[in-house]
């Protein structure tokens, strides 16, 4: 019984580590586009 809370708790904290990484990589790697005129 113990083993199996343990498995439960790990499955959920990847679950939760691996949401994290995916909301912030769709901002992080967000590049707009760049006018024109600040292009060299």
């Amino acid at each position: 019984m113990k083993k199996r809370l343990v498995q439960l708790i790990i499955t959920l904290l990847t679950f939760a580590a691996f949401t994290n990484i995916a909301s912030a990589s769709s901002w992080v790697g967000y590049q707009p586009e760049v006018p024109k005129e600040l292009q060299n």
